[in-house]
């Protein structure tokens, strides 16, 4: 069978795309990859007419087209799909954490929905389909049948994902999107768009051409904003939902990306916790990493994960920055996130983090959530300074992304009045510096502030009194912070002419 797969977002390293796609080639199933290389998420974009064109002509013969996308390119997808469907009478099947996440929805514009992980599902499709069988057995599959939508069951889940492939990279099989036309990929163009200008990994080399992989599936926690909560539901008793390759696969993955691509020059591990995972473990991928990849890479932590032993072995393998999710300190926030979160433990492994000199630490922090008040946010702010320095914020605008159970709640409670414009159309990285604008030049004051001083963290104390705050960020102060934080923006873009990456 022929299938093409469609990436409609901005990425060209889609790792799980990737993944499954050599998979099915494995199957001795035929595999096409285009990459719309769209970084604007606007709801109504209106892609030229080449480009469909262009798209037609790799999608014709093919048996099936599979779309997976995330939720902020729910409009691209529906204008592709809608597109093609005019042009073709071809099944399109949509995958991805926004498909899982409505599935229903989805169905009002794609034939089928994949309801979880993709390689069962879409093996077993491809069977279906060639010999004419009964499309109610495929797992995980969801499909329109008349008026009815039929929902099969969910597949458990492989305790083995070394059973799964090394990510396809094949220019024969790839094409990506470059001005008004789909070409071909080449290597020059994959530089290209991975390239970066920035200095998140505080690294020598003038730019940074990172490459993104995933040691594990699945995450302990089960926070209310994320998709994970979403899959813990999905998978409830259908197997252990954390797993990890081995690192033999591991390495064999970044052997294959440092012949193809020689130019990679950081690798990035987005696993939502890299080290849970035993000591042994960590020991042996820092001692095969340090021989075989020798390459500066990063990852992602939970603090009770942080131990000075794990950290000495990935630091001495080339580990130069962590990140690790704070969201908020205020217990009862954290309550409705669903988080376990515990201010002495967080402050513990930032300790960790911090004897080791070369190690950037970020953490992650939510802004712009409406279940907030001044006491949520002036112990967030106080603890934050508290940690010990050098360290990064990464400064996240709270989404309601459906799916989540914080969504729901949020829709009960009114809090949702347009999703395109709120959920759809809205980076979740790009905070709204209008709102709250002072608590947006607190955390401003201590991105930029250290607190070695006696006197600095005085200050600091006094400006993040809940009365100061009330007051500060009523309605009376607005016009004179948005024009502290608006020539904060236009200096930012004078002085600092880089792409800024924020890993989502």
């Amino acid at each position: 069978m022929k299938i093409t797969f469609i990436d409609p977002t901005q990425s060209v390293i889609n790792y799980g795309l990737r993944a499954l796609s050599q998979y099915l080639i494995n199957a001795n199933h035929e595999v096409k990859m285009i990459f719309m290389n769209q970084s604007s998420i606007q709801y109504d974009y209106d892609y030229p007419e080449s480009i469909f064109e262009d798209l037609y002509e790799i999608v014709k013969d093919a048996d099936i087209i599979g779309i997976s996308f995330v939720s902020n390119y729910l409009g691209h997808s529906k204008s592709i799909t809608k597109k093609i469907k005019d042009k073709f009478d071809k099944p399109i099947i949509w995958g991805g954490i926004h498909a899982i996440a409505a599935p229903e929805q989805s169905l009002e514009v794609a034939d089928m929905v994949c309801v979880g992980e993709g390689e069962e599902c879409m093996l077993s499709l491809l069977e279906k389909m060639e010999t004419g069988g009964n499309l109610r057995e495929v797992p995980n599959l969801w499909f329109k049948e008349e008026d009815t939508v039929v929902c099969n069951p969910t597949a458990h889940i492989n305790p083995n994902i070394d059973d799964y492939s090394l990510p396809l990279y094949d220019n024969t099989r790839e094409f990506v999107r470059q001005g008004n036309n789909i070409v071909p990929m080449e290597d020059s163009i994959r530089k290209q768009i991975i390239g970066v200008t920035t200095n998140y990994y505080d690294i020598e080399e003038k730019n940074t051409y990172p490459y993104l992989t995933l040691a594990s599936r699945g995450c302990p926690n089960i926070c209310s904003y994320c998709c994970n909560n979403l899959f813990r539901r999905i998978y409830k008793g259908k197997g252990k939902i954390i797993r990890r390759r081995s690192n033999t696969e591991i390495i064999s993955e970044l052997e294959k990306i440092a012949r193809l691509m020689p130019y990679i020059n950081v690798i990035e591990f987005f696993d939502d916790d890299f080290c849970f995972t035993d000591e042994e473990t960590i020991s042996e991928f820092a001692r095969l990493y340090k021989q075989k990849i020798n390459l500066p890479f990063r990852c992602n932590f939970r603090p009770e994960s942080v131990t000075y032993e794990k950290l000495s072995l990935l630091s001495n393998a080339g580990l130069i920055s962590v990140e690790m999710g704070l969201q908020s300190a205020s217990a009862r926030i954290n309550r409705l996130f669903k988080r376990h979160f515990n201010k002495t433990s967080f402050m513990e492994a930032a300790r960790v983090i911090n004897k080791f000199e070369h190690i950037v630490p970020h953490y992650d922090i939510i802004v712009d959530n409406p279940f907030e008040n001044y006491e949520d946010i002036k112990q967030t702010l106080r603890f934050i300074s508290e940690l010990p320095s050098p360290y990064r914020l990464a400064v996240y605008s709270l989404t309601f992304f459906p799916g989540t159970q914080l969504y729901a709640y949020a829709k009960e409670n009114n809090l949702i009045e347009d999703e395109i414009k709120e959920i759809i159309s809205k980076k979740n990285y790009v905070q709204h510096e209008f709102k709250q604008p002072y608590i947006k030049l607190l955390l401003l004051y201590v991105r930029r502030v250290g607190f070695k001083r006696s006197v600095t963290r005085g200050i600091f104390l006094i400006l993040t009194n809940r009365l100061m705050m009330m007051i500060f960020d009523s309605f009376l102060f607005y016009p004179f912070w948005f024009i502290i934080l608006y020539t904060k923006r236009v200096f930012s873009k004078i002085q600092h002419k880089e792409i800024q990456v924020i890993p989502s």
